[in-house]
C-alpha cells in the first residue's frame, strides 16, 4: 500500500477535471435551455394562441405607484413594447439555423406576420384585457 500513493497523485485530479467536465456540460444546457428553448416556447405559444407569451405579460408588472401615476397623468401603456419583442422573435427566426429547414421557416414567419399586424391593429387597452385574464400555462417559465 505504502507503494501506490503516487496513484491518488493522478486518480484525484482525473476525478476533479470529470467533475469539472460535468459541470460544465450542466451548465452550458441550462444555459441553452434558458435562451435557446425559451425563444422556441414563445415562438410556439404565441403561434398556438396568437397571443402575448404569459411570460411577457409578467415580466413588466409596474407598482401600484406607477399605474397611479400613469392614471392621473392621462398617459396611456402603448403595445410598443409588445410588437419589439414580437420583432426580435421574427428576426430571430429568419436568421436562426436552429428553426428547421426553409420551408419551416416560412411556415413560421407567415403565422408570425400575421400575429404582427393583428397586434398592430389593437389597442393597449386589448392588451391589458389579457393581461388580467392570463392563467397558467405549461410553456411558462
Amino acid at each position: 500500500m505504502d507503494g501506490l500513493w503516487w496513484l491518488s497523485l493522478i486518480v484525484l485530479p482525473l476525478a476533479a477535471l470529470a467533475g469539472i467536465l460535468a459541470f460544465a456540460a450542466w451548465f452550458a444546457r441550462q444555459m441553452t435551455d434558458r435562451f435557446v428553448g425559451r425563444t422556441h416556447r414563445w415562438i410556439e405559444e404565441i403561434m398556438r394562441t396568437g397571443e402575448a407569451p404569459i411570460a411577457w405579460r409578467h415580466s413588466g408588472r409596474m407598482s401600484a405607484l406607477a399605474r397611479r401615476f400613469l392614471r392621473r397623468s392621462g398617459s396611456r401603456p402603448t403595445t410598443t413594447p409588445y410588437l419589439r419583442r414580437l420583432d426580435d422573435l421574427i428576426a430571430y427566426t429568419e436568421r436562426s439555423p436552429l428553426m428547421g429547414d426553409e420551408e419551416t421557416k416560412e411556415v413560421v414567419l407567415q403565422r408570425l406576420d400575421e400575429v404582427y399586424d393583428a397586434w398592430a391593429r389593437r389597442s393597449p387597452e386589448d392588451f391589458q384585457a389579457a393581461e388580467g385574464t392570463a392563467r397558467a400555462s405549461p410553456l411558462q417559465e
